[in-house]
């Protein structure tokens, strides 16, 4: 509810009353959040005691206050990444933050030493995201099925590593998985099988393409089955001849009489 724009609209020009009080706001919650990273970062804090309104938010006043980038690193530290781990299950929050960081020192004009400073930061924001880009692509999509039926990951955990995983096919069968897990709310499911459904059309291996879009099929909606199964066969004639009748054989049961 904080982070509704219209709220936000409320505070700045009603509540607080002008600009000047707006800024002093500002100056208290990034001193605050500053605070808190320095805390987690030090191990001060636990990660499991971070405010989750700073979690959220204070990249966004940390932009809004046009802070100096080097106030930005305090987001990508390991204090900051076990917070958000421990608060959402996953890396997904952390790694938007990371991007936030880098897209902040990339727009900063520096000189000389500066100049030098920023390039290092900015391999270090690179490092970080390509350590969890590599996570996303170790995990097998056997192993992250099993870990969510096993209650080992959680739903947004295995959401983010199916997210990074850049090859076609293994997306799929991650997004798919993510969509099966136990804790997933119901409200989520629907908009999980569009991306893996979309995702399967990117699969450039023809017989890969029409079997993943079969697997999919019993999971849709049955409103949107008609036209998922219409694509489906329609992959499945462009496939090799050894493989056609096969997938045509499965797909059988699914076709309207």
């Amino acid at each position: 509810a904080l982070g509704h724009s219209k709220l936000g609209e409320y505070l700045r020009e009603d509540f607080f009353g002008g600009s000047e009080n707006v800024a002093r706001v500002r100056e208290a919650l990034v001193a605050w959040g500053s605070d808190t990273a320095r805390r987690l970062n030090v191990g001060e804090l636990e990660p499991g005691n971070a405010p989750h309104y700073l979690l959220q938010f204070y990249a966004q006043h940390l932009k809004e206050s046009n802070a100096e980038p080097d106030r930005f690193l305090e987001l990508v530290e390991d204090g900051w990444r076990r917070a958000w781990e421990d608060y959402e299950g996953g890396l997904q929050g952390f790694a938007n933050d990371v991007r936030t960081a880098w897209d902040a020192i990339k727009s900063a004009r520096f000189r000389g030493a500066s100049f030098s400073r920023s390039l290092g930061a900015q391999l270090r924001c690179a490092l970080c995201l390509s350590s969890l880009h590599s996570l996303g692509s170790a995990m097998p999509p056997t192993l992250l099925a099993a870990a969510l039926a096993a209650g080992k990951l959680s739903w947004r955990h295995a959401l983010h590593l199916a997210e990074l995983e850049i090859e076609p096919l293994a997306r799929v069968q991650k997004l798919a998985a993510t969509a099966s897990a136990r804790d997933l709310p119901p409200d989520q499911r629907p908009a999980l099988l569009a991306e893996a459904f979309a995702a399967a059309r990117s699969i450039s291996n023809q017989y890969s393409r029409a079997r993943n879009l079969f697997a999919l099929l019993p999971h849709l909606p049955p409103e949107q089955r008609p036209a998922a199964l219409a694509e489906t066969v329609d992959a499945a004639r462009r496939i090799a001849t050894q493989d056609l009748a096969r997938t045509l054989v499965e797909l059988a049961p699914l076709l309207p009489p």
